[in-house]
């Protein structure tokens, strides 16, 4: 009986030993659903940062226009010089397209490699972890597998010892009733001749 509970107790070990491996595969699942999330947050901010350039860009647009027009009614002759003087009493920086098509170009530029940044990142994390969930799983299935080995070499062994102490307890109980069934036949002829009737039952 201990050894049916020594091996529901080893039973019990490997499958607490799995259910831990699982939660631990949970857990490192929910901090790469974790890792994604900031990903997501980090595309928003992105956007909200692309948000608030092209709003720069419209206002540095309709400032062109209103300085453009300002330009005309007071100089058309000196209209660089009017153009600067203005846009450095209102803080604006003077940039040209070709300097906003650089920025933009930098941008998208900047947005990609920081996608590829993350998509690799987040790679390696699914990897790392799958990766050690899978050892982690081996060892114990190994391990189990080995303790399960020797539980059932021990089981063997022991009913190999109780058969040989049932055919030994069969040969004794042969051995007494034959003893018994000896020692009847000499008290059966000792009480014949005695003229004694002996019962055949057991003492």
């Amino acid at each position: 009986m201990s050894e049916v509970k020594k091996v529901i107790t080893v039973a019990e070990r490997s499958t607490k030993a799995l259910v831990k491996v699982v939660a631990d595969g949970q857990k490192l699942f929910s901090d790469l659903a974790s890792l994604a999330g900031s990903t997501v947050t980090l595309t928003e901010e992105i956007e909200f940062k692309q948000g608030q350039l092209a709003d720069i860009e419209n206002q540095i647009a309709a400032s062109e226009r209103e300085s453009k027009a300002q330009l005309r009614l007071r100089v058309i002759e000196n209209e660089d010089k009017v153009l600067a003087e203005l846009m450095k009493a209102r803080g604006y920086a003077v940039i040209t397209h070709a300097d906003l098509d650089a920025l933009n170009s930098d941008l998208v530029a900047a947005k990609t490699d920081n996608e590829y940044a993350v998509s690799e990142a987040r790679e390696a994390g699914y990897q790392a972890a799958a990766a050690k969930f899978g050892a982690e799983n081996r060892d114990l299935e190994s391990q189990h597998k080995v303790e399960l080995a020797e539980h059932k070499a021990q089981a063997t062994a022991k009913n190999q010892r109780i058969s040989d102490l049932e055919a030994q307890v069969a040969e004794l109980r042969g051995q007494i009733t034959a003893e018994r069934e000896t020692r009847l036949e000499i008290a059966r002829a000792d009480a014949g001749r005695a003229g004694v009737v002996v019962n055949a039952g057991k003492n």
